[in-house]
């Protein structure tokens, strides 16, 4: 099945590299196509002249890959790449730790897995993975035409999925979900993440949902599943907080993500600023001990309820701004969270502002507007399709 991107999709492309690659993109936009496992998507990209000059520089220069960029070509190497054997120049570097979460709205990655750009992009076929990668990395780092090779393929599966270990130059590191883990520690000052979960050990998400009941928005986009009573037992819906004890949630729990979606009609309303106080308390009483490494995710979702009073009171007790979201009408959302895709500075860029029958900002509205930055909760948990 082959879809298109809208117009839009192409624009914020540009507008979120731009700034990091303007002297490496090329004046030639492209538009639009792709399906899933091994099909195109067209977008405005990086010159990769750089890149062409990888294997050059291995086998005629003599250069470790580890002295390579093998995002862009570069001989600028200031750290190594988290995923495969080879070096991040600065740029590449900081453009990596900015797009390397962000997803669309059909799930898939923004960007290229190896280089966080491209002309072209294949997605991994796999139905575990919603990993891309352009086609002058393929071309580049595995052989002279390995794209349109893996273009003809159905399904292609992935450098990350597949069994084998090394493609031309690209070489896959193992333990990678540690690496991934160490980079971000070591060189991001904003973002802390977890190791993500190799597919065949993740376990389904437990949810505990405050306020309004997410099961719905959490089964479209994969995160629970569709079977009917199959989510009695992940997720956990409480409207109510005011009675609920540190024992009932320990009893009810242990919980991999808890989510808070303010409502009109939620019963603390009569005193917003209660709102966030009774979600941190909660959120409190369901983080799990420092001894414990397991991922353990929250968002906190407010659709312009909260006074200006209140906000800064979230921010203070949540250790962290929110990310405000606008739509074509010039309504808003923020959001507060510890899930990488929202720690990026282009989050609030990544919303598609095409929303059909727009109205006010109702909790199951707003949610139409979050649900893209919850996929990359599927590199921990098991996924339903």
């Amino acid at each position: 099945m082959v879809s298109s991107r809208s117009s839009w999709g192409v624009e914020l492309r540009i507008a979120l590299m731009s700034s990091r690659w303007q002297c490496l993109f090329s004046d030639q936009g492209g538009a639009a196509a792709f399906s899933k496992g091994g099909s195109i998507l067209e977008v405005m990209g990086q010159n990769c002249r750089g890149k062409d000059q990888i294997v050059f520089q291995i086998k005629n220069n003599k250069k470790n890959i580890e002295e390579i960029c093998i995002s862009c070509g570069s001989l600028q190497v200031i750290t190594q790449h988290p995923l495969f054997e080879g070096g991040l120049c600065d740029p590449c570097k900081d453009n990596f730790l900015e797009t390397m979460f962000l997803y669309d709205q059909d799930g898939y990655q923004s960007f290229c897995t190896i280089c966080c750009g491209g002309t072209k992009v294949l997605m991994c076929g796999n139905s575990g993975c919603k990993r891309c990668y352009c086609c002058e990395c393929l071309d580049a780092l595995v052989k002279p035409g390995a794209a349109k090779q893996a273009e003809a393929m159905e399904p292609w599966v992935c450098f990350m999925c597949c069994s084998v270990q090394s493609f031309g130059v690209l070489r896959r590191k193992r333990r990678w979900q540690l690496k991934l883990k160490q980079f971000f520690d070591q060189e991001s000052d904003r973002i802390r993440i977890y190791a993500p979960v190799p597919i065949d050990k993740q376990n389904p998400i437990r949810v505990l949902s405050l306020f309004s009941n997410m099961t719905k928005d959490l089964q479209d986009i994969g995160i629970l599943d569709r079977v009917h009573n199959a989510n009695q037992e992940m997720l956990t819906f409480l409207k109510d907080l005011d009675n609920v004890t540190r024992q009932n949630i320990e009893q009810k729990g242990p919980f991999d993500f808890v989510i808070g979606v303010c409502q009109e009609d939620t019963s603390v309303h009569h005193c917003s600023g209660r709102i966030i106080f009774q979600y941190y308390r909660i959120l409190q009483y369901a983080r799990p001990k420092e001894t414990d490494e397991r991922p353990f995710f929250w968002i906190f979702v407010d659709p312009e309820i909260l006074t200006q009073k209140d906000i800064k009171d979230a921010s203070r007790f949540l250790e962290c701004d929110p990310v405000i979201i606008h739509d074509s009408c010039e309504s808003a959302v923020r959001l507060w969270s510890n899930i990488p895709s929202l720690k990026s500075k282009f989050a609030a860029d990544m919303y598609d502002p095409a929303w059909e029958n727009r109205r006010q900002n109702s909790g199951e509205t707003c949610m139409k507007m979050v649900k893209q930055y919850l996929v990359p909760l599927k590199d921990y948990f098991k996924s339903y399709f």
